[in-house]
């Protein structure tokens, strides 16, 4: 008797020991799909899925809300554009007729004027003088000639 309780002891202890060394979890690969019983989706998967579909959704809007304010930074800056080379077309009109009125507004030059200024002897410029002095007398006379007297 003590022979048969000392074996069934060693073998339950045997049992214990092993039990042991399979304590330690192991890593199990999770299957895709979680089916319950009769092969049906469980809640688990169609919340997988939900989700799935609510960030898809989601990904969409963003995009389309950046798309949106990409195009709307895009025409602001070409309106930007136009309207700062329609103020430079302006600013040149601007400088073009003021131009213009100076050039209008300015007195001739006489070429004897310029003659002494570059240095030319004393004759020359007296003879120069002298031709547009003529010249000067004739278009008056001209002019006079064409007005009518009342």
């Amino acid at each position: 008797m003590k022979i048969a309780i000392i074996t069934v002891s060693l073998v339950c202890l045997s049992q214990a020991v092993l039990a042991d060394d399979l304590a330690s979890p192991t890593p199990t690969a999770t299957p895709a799909i979680f089916l319950g019983r009769h092969g049906r989706v469980t809640a688990a998967r169609r919340e997988e899925r939900r989700d799935e579909r609510r960030s898809a959704v989601q990904a969409k809007a963003e995009s389309r809300v950046k798309e949106r304010a990409d195009r709307v930074a895009k025409a602001t800056a070409q309106a930007q554009a136009r309207q700062a080379a329609r103020e430079r077309e302006q600013a040149q009109r601007v400088v073009a007729a003021q131009n213009r009125s100076q050039v209008r507004d300015e007195k001739p030059h006489l070429t004897s004027d310029l003659m002494t200024r570059m240095g030319f002897s004393e004759q020359q410029i007296a003879t120069q003088k002298a031709r547009e002095q003529s010249t000067s007398s004739e278009s008056k006379e001209s002019t006079e000639a064409k007005s009518p007297r009342p």
